[in-house]
């Protein structure tokens, strides 16, 4: 609600991705995670949780479904985000899973997800930098359920002055970890600093060599790249083409229809409003029709 202050002693940001510029999210990469819910008879699978080493890793477990079958959620075949193509991943995860579980049925459901990952491998929860009343929890690997508890306990152990023996390794204001990481890190930021060579890149030539439903970033006679999306009706849809977190130049996601920027992980959708941080901005319209679709996005 507008016009209120709400005061506190200490603030929790248990908002997977810190409300700040770069502190603590420099030092993770942003991957895009998936999940498919396939029918399978009940009975005909031991319940419990299964997963391989392999590098875009798969998962299986078991959830209800009906009085017939269970759900086998399987996921993973992760990649980071803008970076890689996100095409043919629920396909993969379907086949990898009837080629081990033939009896496998119908897939009902699938969906994505973001997994942050600490450059150490080592969840985030504590003290943000810099601070002293302010506390994050993220970078969990994937392991939400797992760092959400053990955040609940390491954060109200730290503000109720109690000593903790794992509040220095999960510590946001870490070195020693992080710097035996060094290898890691610089090559996570030779990568980030490659991606801003997409200034100079566009993904179509023209508006007219975009199927409907798709999109690409072109660059207009100002120089600037220009995020184009054209709808089902052939109508495009024109955004700055700069994630307005950190001036990374976004790359279309054509599985989930989103602008999705390959340094820091914002994303936004085709009609440029900001669904996942750390960008807080919405993409900035490049002419009237394409404000008034955001608006009217903003609005549903």
């Amino acid at each position: 609600m507008d016009g209120y202050t709400v005061t506190a002693r200490d603030v929790v940001e248990a908002t997977c991705v810190p409300l700040q510029k770069l502190a603590v999210i420099a030092e993770m990469e942003y991957m895009r995670t998936y999940c498919i819910a396939i029918r399978i008879p009940k009975g005909s699978v031991e319940d419990c949780l299964l997963y391989d080493e392999a590098e875009e890793y798969k998962y299986v477990r078991l959830t209800a479904c009906d009085e017939q079958d269970d759900y086998m959620v399987v996921g993973g075949c992760d990649h980071k985000v803008g970076q890689e193509k996100p095409e043919g991943r629920f396909e993969e995860l379907e086949q990898w899973t009837r080629a081990r579980f033939p009896q496998a049925g119908a897939v009902d459901y699938r969906w994505s997800g973001q997994v942050f990952e600490p450059v150490d491998y080592m969840a985030f929860i504590g003290k943000n930098q810099g601070q002293q009343h302010t506390y994050v929890v993220t970078g969990d690997s994937g392991n939400g359920l797992t760092h959400g508890v053990l955040a609940g306990r390491l954060i109200a152990d730290e503000i109720e002055g109690v000593r903790n023996p794992w509040a220095e390794l999960y510590s946001p204001k870490r070195m020693a970890s992080v710097a035996k990481s060094l290898p890691s890190m610089l090559l996570h930021d030779v990568q980030i600093n490659m991606q801003y060579e997409r200034w100079l890149q566009s993904d179509v030539k023209d508006i007219e060599d975009l199927a409907v439903g798709t999109g690409g970033v072109i660059h207009e006679k100002t120089g600037q790249p220009v995020a184009v999306y054209k709808d089902e009706g052939g109508q495009a849809h024109k955004f700055s083409a700069v994630c307005p977190h950190m001036k990374a130049v976004l790359a279309w996601n054509n599985v989930e229809k989103s602008w999705d920027c390959p340094v820091h992980g914002s994303r936004f959708s085709c009609d440029g409003v900001c669904i996942e941080g750390p960008a807080k901005a919405n993409l900035t319209p490049m002419d009237e029709f394409a404000r008034s679709k955001q608006q009217e996005a903003q609005r549903v």
